[in-house]
């Protein structure tokens, strides 16, 4: 059996605030496979993206500090390097695309160059050499004159465009793993399209993993082979995404999945999922999805259940999977 990429093992990270703790990511615990595409799926604030951030070793401490788990990169656990080694390790063995392209990029820099800085940083070469690999990289996004482009600012350029650019700082110096976290939210529905084919055909290109965080239903579908549904700061189910989209058995599953307008089935009336996260500080004793699932018994509420094999390949926690619950019904 071969090694994982990325071995993440119950990792916990809380954030100690003035009003409580709260435990963001809770005994996490998943892999991904080198070449593999993993989709980290749920609501806002069920812990997807500062499990990235925890991989990534960004969690800005204070208030938020990982007090558990281990996050191995092949045979190293990222948690007991030092800042130097991980400062190395971002960019040129794990890439981040963050959510947001008009946050992260420098207002007062042309594009090109920060790609440059980059790759000057991790592969010791100068800077016109390093602005020549930057311009093509920014080619290969498939963005027209890369040459004028790289000498613009971000203010000059479109949404579209932008995130464009962070993927091409974020693969500039050929990363085993990209971590791609909520790409697509802010771009409209036709660039939301360009985006994800080209990041397919650049997963493909630079055979590398991907680990794509969203909370879009249709984007893990089209893009991912494997898919991990988190709620709440724990992982609720996972499998492949055939397996987990076409018999989902964790009831929080189940309800998103009945949320997401169907093409074939255009009359039938959408069903919303009753209901909020819970408040992570003062969080439901037992599954925190208790309070909104109609399946709930005295059971859920004593303590959070094992996560378990329902069908080889397919995991869920819970005590009363939706296809045990449908046959009783």
């Amino acid at each position: 059996m071969t090694m994982p990429l990325l071995d993440v093992q119950g990792l916990k990270t809380y954030f100690l605030t003035s009003v409580g703790v709260v435990k963001a990511v809770d005994d996490v615990t998943f892999q991904v496979e080198c070449g593999e595409s993993v989709g980290l799926l749920g609501e806002s604030g069920c812990g997807k993206s500062v499990t990235a951030l925890s991989i990534m070793r960004l969690v800005p401490d204070p208030p938020g500090k990982i007090m558990g788990g281990r996050i191995l990169l092949m045979d190293r656990n990222l948690l007991d390097l030092s800042d130097y080694k991980m400062r190395m390790i971002r960019g040129e063995e794990i890439a981040l695309v963050p959510q947001d392209p008009h946050t992260y990029l420098n207002p007062i820099m042309t594009v090109g160059d920060q790609i440059a800085e980059a790759i000057m940083l991790h592969q010791g070469i100068g800077k016109g050499e390093a602005f020549e690999k930057g311009v093509e990289m920014i080619k290969i996004t498939g963005i027209a004159s890369p040459e004028k482009v790289a000498k613009a600012y971000a203010h000059q350029l479109s949404g579209g465009m932008k995130q464009r650019i962070l993927i091409a700082m974020a693969l500039s110096c050929n990363p085993s793993l990209l971590i791609a976290d909520e790409i697509t939210t802010a771009l409209d529905v036709t660039v939301q399209a360009q985006i994800l084919e080209l990041i397919m055909d650049l997963q493909k290109k630079f055979n590398m993993s991907m680990l794509m965080i969203t909370h879009d239903v249709a984007v893990v579908a089209e893009v991912c082979k494997k898919v991990i549904v988190m709620y709440a700061g724990k992982i609720v189910e996972m499998g492949d995404v055939v397996s987990v989209f076409k018999n989902p058995t964790h009831p929080y599953t189940g309800g998103l999945l009945k949320s997401v307008p169907s093409i074939t089935e255009r009359k039938k009336r959408l069903q919303p999922f009753e209901g909020t996260v819970p408040d992570l500080v003062n969080m439901p004793p037992g599954c925190p999805l208790r309070p909104r699932c109609c399946w709930a018994t005295e059971e859920c509420a004593r303590k959070f259940p094992a996560i378990k094999e329902v069908e080889p390949g397919h995991f869920v926690a819970c005590y009363h999977p939706l296809f045990n619950a449908e046959e009783e019904k």
